[in-house]
């Protein structure tokens, strides 16, 4: 006699699903990087309160892997896998720097929808940044 529960095993349709969606946001943020190079739209920028700040991207708190450890130095996070969120972005200052991949695993298993790593603050891929 088998157990009940039936194992938590994704279909092959929903793992299908899962890197078409992977594949789909990495080209969203590619293709963000060229409109921000290209001044297409503003990528330097925050919003604060009543006006656009110009966005101090030096001495950022943190850098992090794909797995959301510590990088240490800068050189370990490839110059095109570096985002940053929005939401975690204070006084024009950006906090932390995650891997492209780790928030993109986020995003796929919360839903599109989920927490920063760091300050809990809810974001989609429209938050999401390149650096």
């Amino acid at each position: 006699m088998g157990s009940p529960v039936v194992a938590n095993n994704p279909t092959p349709a929903k793992k299908l699903r899962e890197k078409a969606d992977r594949k789909r946001m990495k080209a969203s943020l590619s293709m963000k990087r060229r409109l921000i190079a290209s001044g297409q739209i503003p990528g330097g920028r925050h919003w604060e309160g009543k006006r656009w700040r110009n966005l101090n991207k030096t001495n950022v708190k943190g850098f992090y892997l794909s797995d959301f450890t510590n990088a240490g130095a800068v050189k370990h996070i490839k110059k095109h896998k570096r985002v940053y969120l929005n939401v975690d972005v204070r006084n024009a200052k950006v906090q932390h720097v995650y891997d492209r991949d780790g928030i993109i695993r986020l995003l796929v298993n919360g839903g599109y929808m989920a927490k920063s790593p760091l300050t809990r603050r809810n974001f989609n891929l429209e938050n999401v940044m390149p650096y």
